[in-house]
Protein backbone atom coordinates (compact mmCIF):
# COMPACT_ATOMS: atom_id res chain seq x y z
CA UNK A 1 0.00 0.00 0.00
CA UNK A 2 2.93 2.91 0.68
CA UNK A 3 4.69 1.43 -2.22
CA UNK A 4 1.30 2.18 -4.33
CA UNK A 5 0.66 5.85 -2.59
CA UNK A 6 4.57 6.97 -3.62
CA UNK A 7 4.42 5.91 -7.32
CA UNK A 8 0.77 7.64 -7.16
CA UNK A 9 2.43 11.16 -5.82
CA UNK A 10 5.66 10.52 -8.18
CA UNK A 11 3.08 10.10 -10.86
CA UNK A 12 1.25 13.28 -9.89
CA UNK A 13 4.58 15.14 -9.57
CA UNK A 14 5.84 14.24 -12.60
CA UNK A 15 1.92 15.63 -14.25
CA UNK A 16 2.97 18.92 -12.70
CA UNK A 17 6.32 19.20 -13.83
CA UNK A 18 5.13 18.15 -17.62
CA UNK A 19 2.47 20.29 -17.39
CA UNK A 20 4.24 23.57 -15.94
CA UNK A 21 7.05 22.72 -18.38
CA UNK A 22 4.58 23.28 -21.38
CA UNK A 23 2.60 26.21 -19.90
CA UNK A 24 6.50 28.06 -19.72
CA UNK A 25 7.16 27.51 -23.18
CA UNK A 26 3.82 28.64 -24.74
CA UNK A 27 4.33 31.40 -22.22
CA UNK A 28 7.88 32.28 -23.59
CA UNK A 29 6.92 31.45 -27.43
CA UNK A 30 4.03 34.06 -26.95
CA UNK A 31 6.96 36.76 -25.67
CA UNK A 32 8.69 35.86 -28.71
CA UNK A 33 6.17 36.42 -31.34
CA UNK A 34 4.67 39.41 -29.80
CA UNK A 35 8.42 40.77 -30.42
CA UNK A 36 8.68 39.99 -34.06
CA UNK A 37 5.51 41.82 -34.60
CA UNK A 38 5.16 45.06 -36.58
CA UNK A 39 2.59 47.73 -35.91
CA UNK A 40 2.22 49.67 -39.11
CA UNK A 41 3.16 53.98 -38.19
CA UNK A 42 -0.33 55.24 -39.27
CA UNK A 43 -3.58 56.19 -37.27
CA UNK A 44 -6.21 54.39 -37.95
CA UNK A 45 -8.47 57.44 -38.08
CA UNK A 46 -6.61 57.89 -41.10
CA UNK A 47 -7.65 54.46 -42.63
CA UNK A 48 -11.03 55.83 -43.21
CA UNK A 49 -11.48 59.33 -44.44
CA UNK A 50 -15.55 59.06 -44.12
CA UNK A 51 -15.12 58.83 -40.37
CA UNK A 52 -15.14 62.06 -38.59
CA UNK A 53 -14.73 62.47 -34.63
CA UNK A 54 -17.59 64.04 -33.03
CA UNK A 55 -18.31 65.48 -29.80
CA UNK A 56 -21.39 66.64 -27.65
CA UNK A 57 -21.54 68.47 -24.73
CA UNK A 58 -22.01 66.95 -21.54
CA UNK A 59 -25.02 66.16 -19.85
CA UNK A 60 -24.88 69.20 -17.25
CA UNK A 61 -24.15 71.63 -20.33
CA UNK A 62 -27.10 71.25 -22.46
CA UNK A 63 -29.57 73.55 -23.24
CA UNK A 64 -32.15 71.09 -22.41
CA UNK A 65 -30.87 70.34 -18.98
CA UNK A 66 -33.00 72.41 -16.24
CA UNK A 67 -29.69 72.88 -14.11
CA UNK A 68 -27.67 73.81 -17.00
CA UNK A 69 -27.78 77.78 -16.21
CA UNK A 70 -27.89 80.52 -18.01
CA UNK A 71 -26.97 78.95 -21.41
Amino acid sequence: MRLARLAFVAFVAGLLVLILFIADRERQAGVDRLSNYKIPPRSTLDADTARTLVSTPAPSMRKDNPKAGPN
